[in-house]
């Protein structure tokens, strides 16, 4: 992936279009979310055509070059290419993705607090030694 490319996928994310449509889901559950796909997206991930030639459905199979082309454009190298990239790519995903779930769950209890804040009467503000 050049510079530019590179650029254009923080931007705008990769695309899907040129894949099977039954492949889009779960080729961008990988990308984004580092959901392990099925072995046959594993093995294309995995760079390893024997496997995903042996594991491909009809469609796949008629579509290993657009796979290719797909994973060289639009993927960032350090999500495919080897087993080891496939792994730490899924464990990074995940991991940023819990970090912003709890990130997501800091704020939102302290919106909710200030929320209740604003509710409380002077009285119990008072009270409470607020």
């Amino acid at each position: 992936m050049t510079d530019e490319q590179t650029e254009k996928w923080l931007t705008y994310g990769p695309s899907y279009d040129m894949l099977p449509d039954y492949m889009q889901e779960p080729a961008r559950r990988y990308v984004e979310d580092g959901q392990l796909p099925g072995h046959f997206l594993q093995a294309v991930l995995r760079n390893e055509l024997v496997e995903a030639t042996l594991r491909a459905d009809t469609v796949n199979r008629a579509c290993l070059q657009v796979w290719a082309g797909w994973l060289y454009d639009q993927v960032p190298m350090s999500a495919w290419g080897s087993g080891g990239k496939v792994a730490a790519w899924s464990l990074a995903r995940k991991n940023e993705k819990t970090q912003q779930e709890a990130e997501h769950a800091v704020e939102t209890q302290q919106e909710r607090t200030i929320a209740a804040a604003e509710l409380m009467t002077e009285d119990q503000r008072k009270a409470r030694g607020l």
